[in-house]
């Protein structure tokens, strides 16, 4: 077994951790990767986009947010008005940018390479029939774009308790990704540290969702502040390169989350 030394810098403590990359690392989408994700609730899939489709992703990202300026220009005028704590302040400062994989924004169209390699990919998993009798057959209708700055690429969360089927991850830079124990009896954060494994540039993270009922409101970004066993894996990451991160999830959303 391989061992990495996790940095005071992503945790309360240093630790050694199982390293399972080489175990959850597929060339390509296959029976044995879908039998991996059922098993694991993780598998990578290796080489799905090249530089110019991450590219435009972070592309896509900046032309959206400059035609947001209006709005967070309001954001910018609540907060400092002494409304920080409003639902209103709080539906509009929302940095994360949703489209549809299938039928993306204008203000998307640099990322339509990306998004078009991601929906075949996710198509690809659902052409196995263990995902298929799980899940039923199902397509994206979700993709958040969202950007990071810093040694952290993504804090220790779930994916949202409204997606199920599965969600794809594509990585735009090498990423140590590390899984966290779900604890019935204590169910908020943080979550001790279970494994890690490192993805490359250009692979695609695919995670397991929520096979549950789905449930009648989800709250914006719960899956940050309460943990449930029938989502997805706890996971958190950390940028292996500098820079600022420019991420996508690709989802089946079946309940959009609620700003409350």
């Amino acid at each position: 077994m391989t061992y990495i030394i996790l940095p005071m810098t992503t945790a309360p403590y240093s630790q050694e951790i199982p390293d399972r990359t080489a175990e959850l690392t597929f060339p390509s989408v296959s029976a044995e990767a879908v039998r991996c994700l059922i098993s694991e609730r993780v598998v990578v899939i290796q080489n799905v986009l090249g530089e110019a489709a991450l590219q435009g992703i972070e592309q896509a990202y900046h032309t959206t947010r400059k035609h947001q300026w209006a709005r967070r220009g309001a954001g910018r005028v609540i907060r400092h008005a002494g409304f920080s704590n409003t639902q209103l302040y709080r539906r509009v400062r929302v940095s994360d940018v949703p489209t549809d994989p299938l039928n993306p924004s204008d203000t998307m169209h640099a990322a339509k390479p990306a998004l078009r390699g991601l929906v075949d990919v996710y198509n690809q998993f659902f052409g196995q029939p263990e995902l298929v009798r799980r899940y039923g057959r199902l397509a994206p209708n979700l993709a958040l774009f969202f950007a990071s700055d810093g040694l952290a690429a993504f804090g220790e969360h779930q994916d949202s308790q409204g997606a199920t089927g599965i969600a794809l991850s594509p990585q735009p830079t090498a990423t140590q990704w590390y899984v966290h124990n779900f604890n019935p009896d204590s169910s908020h954060p943080p979550a001790p540290i279970q494994y890690g494994f490192q993805t490359a540039k250009g692979s695609v993270v695919a995670l397991m969702q929520r096979e549950g009922p789905a449930p009648a409101v989800v709250p914006y970004r719960q899956s940050a502040e309460q943990f449930f066993a029938d989502a997805s894996l706890i996971h958190s990451g950390v940028n292996l390169e500098p820079g600022t991160r420019f991420g996508i999830g690709v989802f089946h959303q079946e309940v959009p989350e609620t700003i409350l």
